[in-house]
């Protein structure tokens, strides 16, 4: 017989165990924050959650107990609420959902909702007297309802196909808040100019509950965030060049490799997801190459000056609250402004690139400095030219200062 007492937490086999003083995973990167979670028989347990910033509902969670227990996984099954302070909570419901796509590519010529039960971690936006509540996907955003002490349902709205090339809009979600949700305050044309946003909808919730002079609770204000950062971003080009004709040899240039200074100046935009681990960026920067190649009969010189500009995401992996490292992949313009190869002192090739990548991998400290090694694929300079082509490589090291 098994003497084992049972327990009523969630529970599966332990994954891995995380350092006390920095309470990181040793994969995911994001730190487990102070949370709850009740269980099925109604227990509320104040744990440690792995505060992934969802983006979408979750279906399951990662908890410790304490900061230097091992980590356990819970999920809808056993678990009717979580939450980490601070930020979101998500319950579980049994409801009526509509899971097609809204996705253009997808839609059919149904008006009507196609509504199957499912059970589905939902988010609070709005709690008091009436509630409003979110489940995200990849695809879309669903909104639901519910009054004090009433069940959740969905709030309807569906795009179809009118015609092959027209889409239409089932906007039963309007006559739902007229008829649930009266208001000396809110007249039937505010209603009707209403769109299924999670904006729209939390100040319709939130004018119904002060209507009605009830308490409430919104849920869409988090920790303050700085989304946006801009750094200077000087650093050193390790360059080579070489170009080459196909039907002769006689012209034939390697320019050699060197070393250049590149100055360059980056806007960051974090994306409001998934714990800031993602961001986009756009870096002007500016480049040079000048080289002369001396020959028996020809001499060759290279006078390349332009603007590069990478456009592109960046992904991080944090090591503990002041250390990150990422990653990032970027596709790279060019703008050049009359730089030439010239053959005798002759401007022979005029310079005009191909958009080519860059890939990068890099530390950040303290949000403050960084470095980055970025590989750039080859560059084409004189695609204008039949018969010729060039062969551009750059690694770049740069040092990153932010400002803000």
């Amino acid at each position: 017989m098994n003497s084992t007492p049972k327990s009523n937490l969630p529970y599966e086999k332990p994954t891995y165990r995380t350092h006390p003083l920095f309470a990181l995973s040793t994969h995911g990167q994001i730190i487990f924050e102070k949370g709850y979670f009740i269980n099925n028989e109604g227990e509320k347990i104040d744990c440690f959650i792995k505060n992934h910033d969802w983006k979408n509902n979750p279906i399951e969670f990662e908890y410790q107990l304490n900061l230097n227990a091992e980590i356990h996984q819970a999920g809808i099954e056993n678990v009717k609420e979580f939450g980490v302070y601070g930020y979101d909570k998500y319950i579980r419901a049994r409801v009526l959902f509509d899971s097609s796509s809204r996705n253009i590519n997808d839609l059919t010529y149904e008006k009507a909702p196609i509504l199957q039960e499912q059970t589905l971690y939902l988010r609070p936006l709005v709690e008091g007297s009436s509630n409003l509540y979110v489940y995200k996907n990849k695809d879309s955003s669903s909104f639901f309802f519910a009054k004090e002490g009433g069940s959740i349902q969905l709030l309807i709205y569906r795009k179809y196909l009118l015609s092959e090339n027209k889409i239409g809009e089932n906007n039963q979600f309007k006559r739902q808040l007229w008829s649930e949700f009266k208001c000396v305050d809110i007249t039937h044309e505010q209603v009707e100019h209403m769109d299924y946003h999670q904006n729209d909808l939390m100040r319709f919730f939130i004018q119904h509950n002060e209507c009605h002079g009830n308490k409430y609770v919104r849920f869409d204000h988090k920790k303050k965030r700085n989304l946006f950062n801009l750094s200077i971003r000087p650093g050193l080009n390790f360059t080579s060049l070489a170009i080459a004709n196909s039907r002769t040899n006689s012209r034939d240039t390697d320019f050699g490799a060197k070393t250049t200074l590149r100055l360059g100046i980056e806007a960051a935009i974090l994306l409001p997801f998934n714990k800031n681990k993602w961001a986009l960026f756009v870096e002007p920067t500016y480049q040079e190459f000048k080289a002369i190649k001396e020959g028996d009969l020809i001499d060759a010189e290279v006078d390349y000056r332009s603007i590069e500009l990478p456009i592109g995401l960046r992904h991080y992996f944090f090591l503990n609250e002041q250390s990150k490292l990422f990653v990032n992949g970027a596709f790279i313009l060019d703008f050049i402004d009359d730089a030439f190869i010239y053959f005798n002192d002759v401007p022979t090739f005029k310079l005009n690139a191909i958009l080519n990548y860059g890939l990068g991998v890099g530390y950040q400290y303290n949000d403050r400095f960084g470095v980055e090694l970025r590989y750039h694929t080859n560059r084409e300079l004189i695609k204008d030219f039949a018969s010729w082509s060039s062969n551009y490589q750059t690694v770049s090291f740069i040092f990153g200062y932010s400002l803000f």
